[in-house]
């Protein structure tokens, strides 16, 4: 007989979970950014930019990178550990 693998239910659950996770993560970061106006830390560089505070602005454009990476890095651990 030809058995194929499967993934139990809760892992491709979690996977999706975590995607979802992830997407929403990358999209709210769009709107902080204040490309579609909303505020957050898209307003605080925007008011950066205006008012010439680079070092300001270069900070809060790190810490949105930093909270990039860091939920790209959890999201590969968890996924990992799944594989196994």
């Amino acid at each position: 007989m030809n058995h194929v693998r499967r993934r139990p239910p809760g892992r491709q659950f979690v996977g999706l979970l975590l995607y979802c996770f992830d997407v929403n993560v990358r999209s709210s970061l769009v709107l902080v950014l204040g490309l579609v106006g909303a505020g957050g830390i898209g307003l605080l560089i925007n008011q950066s930019i205006k008012s010439f505070q680079f070092d300001a602005m270069a900070t809060q454009i790190l810490v949105v990178l930093v909270l990039i990476v860091l939920v790209d890095q959890l999201s590969s651990f968890i996924r990992r550990r799944l594989e196994v």
